[in-house]
């Protein structure tokens, strides 16, 4: 088995949420202190929140703030073509000892357009995840209620006038994804995850058609 001395990457990525913060802290840090020259990037909604972590709590090399797919796809191809930085939308990053704080980027309304999530990165090296008969979805993304406890309400400030907040895949989208999953994999039931799946009745119905 391999130690982590053995790797050398070039980017090592954490999503936090506040409740796992800590373990993404002690990780990063350990890591830092056997890979100096790795960059630790930083996403999901307790660095949205807290961005100032990345001045007092911890070895991060930049920020993502909010929806993460459009600005770390601009960060990577910058990354790798070794272009500047400073102005990647969404991020707060780093560079030699300087902060660059850039705005967070407008959503965009065609969720469709985001690729599938690539299963077979866990599906292929964890057999629980792969025979299991219970494979995982989303169908879209915000909510339109006000709960001043939820971390939406906060999002739909971060997000003001930048985009609609609350998104719903198309069914047919969805049921591509679906069949995909099953030419590949055990399914045996489609579990849904989203707080409001069924907050757009015209949408639900419509989807349930497609589903059948």
């Amino acid at each position: 088995m391999h130690s982590i001395e053995s790797y050398d990457p070039d980017i090592i990525c954490f999503s936090a949420t506040t409740p796992n913060f800590k373990f993404v802290k002690d990780t990063a840090l350990k890591i830092k202190a056997l890979l100096p020259n790795s960059f630790i990037l930083v996403g999901g909604w307790h660095p949205t929140f807290y961005p100032e972590i990345l001045e007092v709590d911890g070895p991060y090399d930049a920020l993502c703030l909010g929806e993460g797919e459009v600005p770390f796809k601009i960060f990577l191809e910058a990354y790798l073509k070794g272009e500047s930085l400073e102005e990647v939308p969404s991020f707060h990053i780093k560079i030699d000892g300087k902060i660059y704080r850039n705005p967070i980027c407008n959503l965009g309304n065609e969720i469709d357009d985001i690729g599938f999530p690539e299963r077979s990165i866990y599906y292929d090296k964890f057999d629980l995840l792969r025979k299991s008969l219970t494979k995982i979805l989303n169908v879209g993304r915000g909510c339109p209620y006000p709960c001043t406890y939820c971390f939406n309400e906060k999002m739909k400030q971060q997000y003001k006038s930048k985009g609609k907040y609350v998104r719903f895949r198309s069914p047919q989208n969805i049921t591509k994804e679906i069949n995909l999953i099953r030419e590949k994999y055990p399914a045996k039931y489609i579990q849904f995850i989203d707080d409001t799946f069924n907050s757009n009745k015209r949408w639900l119905l419509e989807f349930l058609e497609c589903y059948r």
